[in-house]
């Protein structure tokens, strides 16, 4: 099983737009229920906000003209991932305004002295990919 624990979005063109806000973040890492319930007007970007619930990055799902991310401004997309109840997966997708990068750091939450393991150093999105399929065994599709 895959729980999104936590999502950070920086400079999205939604979530600024509506909220005035560079930058929104969701930690449902303390929560004792781990339920948010996301509530707001027409284009205040809750969609945003359930499009990227996903590790993939908008290159993967749609075109990065589709200016999700403000112009002329680099974006940052972070979440972590509890698999099986044993493993953390930290995603950081950045896109940056020449290119985009994806890393995914492992942790093992059963070692407290893991201090985790980088599967994707090249910042390659289809490398990324890949360890999203072999690590987690999600696709584009799921």
């Amino acid at each position: 099983m895959v729980d999104l624990v936590y999502l950070k979005l920086t400079n999205f063109e939604a979530i600024s737009a509506c909220t005035g806000l560079k930058e929104i973040e969701i930690d449902r890492t303390d929560s004792p229920n781990r339920i948010i319930m996301i509530k707001g007007a027409n284009g205040s970007g809750k969609s945003t906000l359930l499009q990227e619930m996903t590790p993939f990055s908008m290159e993967s799902t749609i075109s990065r003209n589709s200016r999700r991310v403000s112009k002329d401004k680099d974006g940052l997309k972070e979440l972590k991932l509890i698999v099986d109840g044993r493993f953390l997966y930290h995603c950081i997708i950045q896109y940056l305004t020449h290119k985009t990068s994806a890393y995914i750091k492992k942790y093992d939450l059963l070692n407290q002295n893991d201090k985790g393991i980088e599967l994707n150093a090249n910042g390659n999105i289809s490398t990324y990919e890949d360890v999203l399929k072999s690590e987690l065994g999600l696709s584009k599709s799921f």
